[in-house]
């Protein structure tokens, strides 16, 4: 039975951004990726960032990148002095939406973190999510389908799934892994793998 690695996420997670190279490892490594978006910010918190979140974007960044190596640009620092809204349904969408229709959804929520975190770009925005599903050709009426349905309610019922398995594993926040090999499942602690390859292989018991 081939490893399973369940990725519980959010567009707008940063540490979900820190162990995404770990993720692609995996998946270049036979393992596959099972995405599962946690909705972390809907219903009453869509809203634009407040003033204390912003500073806290701001001053946590940069110990992300020294422990997992992966960049924020002045752009996105920039942006975070703008005026935007965040919500997690339309990135989880376009996301969902992408794997159903051509079995890309590990390719598009690397391109939502890139566009968010390196080139400073809302993902909320329809304009943005049009762009980056253009970019993987995706521009098609199956993908488009599949995202309106999504945004039709069904995206409700993912989260909903997404936070019964985090549950089931007592799992705190995002991201969320979880090993699944022959019918056992076993949460990795992502601690550990930040930015850590050479533990790689092993936290994926591909040693």
């Amino acid at each position: 039975m081939s490893k399973k690695l369940h990725y519980i996420y959010d567009p707008y997670c940063s540490w979900c951004y820190a162990i995404s190279p770990f993720v692609q490892y995996a998946s270049s490594h036979g393992v596959e990726v099972v995405l599962h978006g946690g909705g972390m910010i809907t219903g009453e918190r869509i809203a634009p960032p407040s003033a204390e979140l912003r500073k806290v974007l701001k001053d946590n960044q940069p110990a992300i990148t020294s422990l997992a190596g992966v960049p924020f640009s002045d752009r996105y620092y920039q942006m975070l002095d703008q005026d935007w809204v965040m919500n997690s349904a339309p990135p989880t969408a376009a996301v969902v939406a992408a794997e159903l229709a051509a079995g890309k959804g590990l390719e598009m929520i690397s391109a939502i973190q890139v566009a968010q975190f390196q080139t400073g770009s809302p993902i909320a925005e329809q304009s943005t999510l049009d762009r980056l599903a253009a970019n993987l050709s995706l521009n098609n009426e199956a993908y488009k389908s599949a995202y309106t349905h999504q945004l039709d309610g069904a995206i409700t019922v993912h989260f909903a799934e997404s936070r019964t398995l985090m549950n089931k594993f007592e799992a705190k926040g995002f991201p969320t892994l979880l090993l699944e090999d022959d019918g056992n499942i076993r949460a990795i602690v992502t601690q550990g793998v930040y930015g850590n390859q050479p533990r790689w292989d092993d936290a994926l018991g591909l040693s």
